[in-house]
């Protein structure tokens, strides 16, 4: 019977390497695999420092090839990876887009866009929301950029960009100290019913009564509003079908129109709203005036069919009517922090005021989910205090109502 001749061991190769090539200079080389040719791949580094630490850095090489991450470093700057990261969002919409790099351009290129992408750390994020903060920005701007880097970071953490998460190590500008100033920015705000009527008063002497008046009544946003044409419009049935918002181009490029309609953010948005006789009645005398409007304009007019248009067809700026509501204000006799946006605050909080039922006033306000109605747009007034301390003390006292 032959014996069994001992099998030979492979001897195995070493993975990484750190070869002397001078003083204080090491060349690391971590061996990273055969292709399919057969054709090995190294990843060589110099290190200059002394041996020790270069046996440091060539275990942490091995490390990160260990755990299947790049060893290159990447030498893009953040400015580069920005356009990365918008060009990545494939399901925004452009005037969303367009918003998230005017933030960019403003806040975070000046600082942190020609570091290398990889060699930003927490404490330079940090000195960026310091900087900000120093120059006036809001906390609820320096909270937006917080979140915007935070997604940027975290699809560079994904694609492998960068060993760290610098945001790991950044302390959020908001929480609470910012939800209680929103809070109370939202709840200043709101006009009492009192301040509507003087409000309507002095709009009807515009020609903007109207687009006001189904302001308050719908808590439509003024985009909503702005972009409402007169197919939208069911007089027989009473109601609004509310199916896109106008947007403004901000740096329009040569040729592009200057405004577009653009559909809502959700199937929320997208809703039919029923109107009273009295706004009916109001959108009848409307439409006469600009049938006058038409005929006076002649060839000038552009049909663009939109409800509220200047004295030739064309649209309204939402900068524009941001306009006209504070010369509407100084005549109402009204303080001069109420704009366009004031009118959904006060319609949802007013219908809560007075016991509508708040899925009812969320899906008015084209909300997808109701928490978002009580959080942002309903605030405690203090009729609304004094109508509580008078029910809690009825119903202590055993009274009916």
């Amino acid at each position: 019977m032959s014996e069994e001749k001992p099998t030979k061991k492979k001897k195995s190769r070493n993975v990484g390497q750190c070869v002397e090539r001078g003083q204080n200079k090491f060349l690391l080389r971590i061996f990273q695999g055969r292709d399919s040719a057969g054709k090995r791949h190294y990843h060589d580094e110099t290190f200059h420092g002394g041996k020790r630490q270069a046996q440091d850095r060539l275990r942490t090489l091995l490390t990160k090839h260990k755990a299947g991450e790049s060893l290159k470093i990447n030498k893009d700057t953040l400015n580069v990876f920005l356009e990365e990261w918008l060009d990545s969002n494939l399901d925004l919409k452009d005037s969303t887009v367009v918003h998230y790099r005017t933030i960019i351009n403003l806040y975070i290129r000046p600082e942190l866009g020609n570091k290398m992408l990889a060699k930003i750390e927490a404490g330079d994020i940090q000195t960026l929301y310091k900087n900000l903060k120093a120059s006036g920005l809001s906390r609820g701007t320096i909270s937006y950029v917080h979140t915007l880097i935070k997604k940027v970071f975290k699809l560079a953490i994904r694609r492998r960009r960068i060993p760290f998460n610098p945001m790991d190590g950044v302390d959020s500008p908001g929480g609470k100290r910012l939800k209680e100033e929103m809070s109370e920015k939202r709840a200043s705000r709101v006009m009492t019913p009192d301040q509507v009527a003087a409000f309507f008063a002095a709009a009807n002497e515009t020609r903007f009564g109207l687009l006001f008046t189904l302001a308050f009544h719908t808590g439509c946003r003024p985009g909503e509003l702005l972009g409402l044409r007169w197919s939208n419009l069911d007089v027989e049935a009473m109601s609004l079908r509310i199916q896109k918002a106008i947007k403004w181009q901000k740096g329009k490029k040569e040729g592009e129109p200057e405004w577009y309609l653009d559909t809502p953010k959700t199937e929320h948005g997208r809703r039919t709203l029923p109107l009273t006789e009295r706004l009916v009645w109001l959108f009848n005398k409307h439409r006469k005036r600009q049938l006058e409007e038409r005929m006076r304009a002649g060839r000038a007019w552009k049909d663009h069919d939109f409800i509220f248009a200047n004295e030739i067809g064309e649209p309204y700026s939402q900068v524009r009517l941001w306009y006209i509501c504070k010369k509407i204000l100084k005549a109402a006799g009204l303080p001069d922090h109420f704009f366009p946006y004031s009118a959904r605050h006060t319609s949802a909080t007013l219908l809560m005021a007075n016991g509508v039922n708040p899925k009812t006033v969320s899906a008015r306000l084209g909300h997808s989910d109701v928490n978002v109605t009580l959080q942002t747009y309903t605030h405690p007034t203090d009729e609304m205090q004094a109508h509580a301390s008078q029910e809690i003390e009825r119903v202590l006292m055993g009274k009916k109502r």
